[in-house]
């Protein structure tokens, strides 16, 4: 059962206020269909699964079963819903892109999920428990660590955004180090259970290398 005039919206119940629409996630999915030999684009449907005990943290899915798509969602009342893969990457969560969240479960006080991902160049599942206690927004110009949801929610009705501030992210912040110790070599960051570390590869920007004449890259 979904809400909304497309039936693809998701919703939420409570004794006081009965049902009421949490929205969707605002995306389309493009695909092609082999019965009308088109190309066909939708919108997204979203489904909620899990919610924290005061109703302010909310998990879900943001799909279209038809074009394969089932994509991890989480959601706030003044953040909406959005991707957890994109939610992770601008809390500066770097490896996230290379993973593909099948979804989470947010426990009772809404700073924790806990899901089943699977690193996009392997075969296997892999278990991952988030701990969501301060999150980073961007008011203006200066990026925040502040209480996650609600000194969050507060930023972005505020006029904040989600994540860390444009330049200020860790690949942009750390950037500048690796070009140092690598020369011109690029660098990408990626995450173990245990520390942040760097290596060389082709992924930072190109205005955090300028040309200092010879190799831009590995060959």
């Amino acid at each position: 059962m979904n809400a909304g005039p497309q039936l693809k919206d998701a919703y939420k119940w409570t004794p006081s206020g009965g049902v009421s629409s949490l929205g969707r996630y605002p995306g389309q999915v493009c695909y092609f269909d082999w019965w009308t030999g088109q190309d066909v684009c939708e919108d997204r449907e979203t489904v909620a699964y899990s919610v924290s005990d005061d109703g302010k943290v909310i998990t879900g899915a943001s799909r279209l079963i038809l074009a394969g798509v089932d994509d991890a969602a989480i959601y706030t009342p003044k953040m909406g819903w959005m991707l957890l893969p994109e939610f992770l990457q601008r809390q500066g969560v770097l490896e996230a892109s290379r993973w593909q969240i099948l979804g989470a479960y947010v426990s009772a006080d809404g700073k924790t999920l806990a899901g089943t991902a699977w690193p996009l160049a392997a075969d296997y599942y892999h278990g991952f428990r988030l701990e969501l206690d301060q999150v980073y927004v961007c008011n203006g110009k200066k990026t925040l660590r502040v209480g996650f949801p609600d000194a969050m929610d507060q930023h972005l009705a505020q006029g904040a955004t989600v994540g860390f501030c444009s330049g200020q992210g860790p690949i942009q912040s750390h950037c500048r180090d690796i070009r140092r110790a690598y020369g011109n070599h690029r660098a990408r960051a990626f995450f173990t259970p245990l520390r942040l570390r760097w290596a060389p590869c082709r992924e930072c920007p190109d205005d955090e290398l300028p040309d200092r004449g010879g190799s831009s890259g590995h060959d």
